[in-house]
């Protein structure tokens, strides 16, 4: 009877782990941006916008103590997946203050369970994130290699859309093709480039 107890509480523990550890998640999430007076730019920093974006509504550090604690709170109880999706949103606040090289580094911690474990829609949002940061970082990059490695990203970004497809969330798939069409433009592929831009047209066409 002991053996039994110690069970049903080792499972309500966890499961107590759980909904905290999603709560904090959530709470991280929502004190990123006030509001939603902060943006988040679904596409390479280069091409952001020429304006200053405000960021004065911005709680980073409050979000940071969220998501450090459910980091720490699903290590804890085995709940390796929630750690993942929240070291995911730790990366995509360390991406909104600049920090584009230590978001990707954090993505490359939480990508692989998420992509192993998650539903379609956190994979292909995960993957396209991921995608994000991996364009920032060959910015500096030069030469034929960086041509090769921006093409590789646009071939992995029709993987992601197929996805999004499926599922039906127009606005990825627009924020996908507009992003194709920058990083085709970026390194001189002119075809592709005319063909994200006519796919992206025909996208905000059916949109309006």
């Amino acid at each position: 009877m002991e053996t039994i107890n110690t069970l049903f509480e080792s499972d309500n523990d966890r499961m107590g782990a759980l909904h905290r550890t999603r709560a904090l998640i959530l709470a991280g999430k929502a004190t990123m941006c006030e509001s939603n007076k902060c943006s988040r730019m679904p596409i390479i920093r280069k091409y952001g916008n020429e304006k200053p974006i405000d960021r004065s509504a911005c709680t980073g550090s409050a979000a940071v103590n969220h998501f450090m604690k459910a980091v720490t709170t699903g290590s804890e109880f085995y709940l390796n997946y929630y750690s993942c999706m929240a070291t995911i949103e730790h990366a995509k606040l360390l991406y909104d203050k600049g920090f584009t090289n230590q978001a990707l580094r954090l993505m490359e911690e939480g990508i692989v369970t998420v992509l192993a474990h998650g539903t379609s829609y956190d994979q292909a949002s995960a993957l396209y994130f991921y995608l994000v940061c991996e364009a920032n970082s060959i910015q500096e990059t030069n030469g034929p290699m960086r041509v090769d490695a921006v093409m590789e990203i646009v071939k992995t970004l029709e993987r992601v859309k197929d996805t999004f497809k499926r599922l039906g969330v127009v606005h990825k798939i627009q924020s996908i093709v507009f992003l194709q069409a920058m990083l085709c433009d970026d390194v001189g592929k002119m075809a592709e480039l005319y063909k994200y831009s006519l796919e992206f047209r025909k996208l905000d066409e059916l949109s309006c």
